[in-house]
C-alpha cells in the first residue's frame, strides 16, 4: 500500500474483518506506525487463513491523531472492491496493495 501524503505521522490500527465493511469479525489486528510517505509494508504478526473467493475488509484507525494520506485508485481496478473513508464506502475508489502470502508446503505422506 501507498502512503502519498503525511500530515501527522504516527501509530494505526489495522483490522482485518471477515465480510465487507467493518460489522464481520475481527480476524487479525496489527499495529502499523506511518512515518514517511512511499510504499507501506506491513508483516503480520499472526497468521490469517483467507479463503478463495472470501470477501474481507482492510480497515486501517488512527490512533493519536496520525493523519496520513493512503493513496487510492479510480476508477476502482478490483472486482467488487470498495475503499471507505470515515467508514462510508465509495463504490467507485480502491486501495492499492498486495497480499504476498506464505505458501508453506507439508509433506503429510
Amino acid at each position: 500500500m501507498d502512503i502519498s501524503n503525511i500530515n501527522t505521522p504516527g501509530d494505526w490500527t489495522l483490522n482485518i474483518h471477515n465480510g465487507v465493511g467493518v460489522g464481520g469479525a475481527i480476524l487479525g489486528s496489527q499495529n502499523v506506525v506511518v512515518l514517511s510517505v512511499g510504499t507501506l509494508s506491513v508483516t503480520l504478526s499472526t497468521t490469517i487463513p483467507v479463503i478463495s473467493g472470501q470477501i474481507y475488509t482492510f480497515n486501517f484507525t488512527s490512533t493519536g491523531g496520525a493523519n496520513a494520506c493512503f493513496s487510492h485508485q479510480n476508477p476502482q481496478s478490483y472486482m467488487d472492491g470498495n475503499m471507505y473513508i470515515d467508514n462510508v464506502g465509495n463504490g467507485s475508489l480502491d486501495m492499492n496493495f498486495a497480499i504476498y502470502l506464505d505458501a508453506s508446503w507439508f509433506n503429510f505422506h
